[in-house]
């Protein structure tokens, strides 16, 4: 190993357990919904957020694991957007009435919480892998 890379190895700054488990770190954006005419602040989801996300939107065990694409989009909405003092603006029981409301808003809000939570379309793709066409609501397992 030559001295350059002993020397950027050394000057690395490692965290230790007291800055991982430092709370209040989440990515906010805020964002325009144009069919409301108003602006909205989205705040990241944590690990067990997205552990939340993912469970809400899965149904059955195993090889009978299914996706639930039903307000998909609304029950990440409901886990991200909060008001100023970072409190959920919303609750599980909004979201049929999300579902309900133009696509372009929830889209617009659920792009919004999809970056500031760090996932990619791949993640989603991820998620119904494996899965084939949507049946109720649910897209069947291969």
């Amino acid at each position: 190993m030559s001295k350059a890379t002993e020397s950027s190895i050394d000057n690395r700054s490692f965290g230790g357990r007291e800055d991982a488990l430092i709370p209040g770190r989440l990515p906010v954006e805020e964002v325009f919904v144009k069919d409301w005419g108003k602006w909205y602040r989205v705040q990241g989801l944590t690990g067990a957020g997205r552990d939340q996300y993912e469970a809400d939107i899965t149904v059955g065990r195993g090889s009978n694991q299914q996706i639930n694409v039903k307000n998909a989009r609304a029950k990440l909405i409901v886990l991200c957007v909060v008001d100023a003092n970072g409190s959920l603006l919303f609750s599980r029981s909004d979201v049929p009435k999300l579902g309900e409301q133009p696509a372009s808003a929830i889209q617009t809000l659920f792009e919004a919480c999809r970056r500031a939570s760090g996932l990619a379309q791949e993640d989603f793709d991820e998620l119904t892998e494996g899965f084939g066409d949507a049946q109720n609501g649910a897209a069947t397992s291969s």
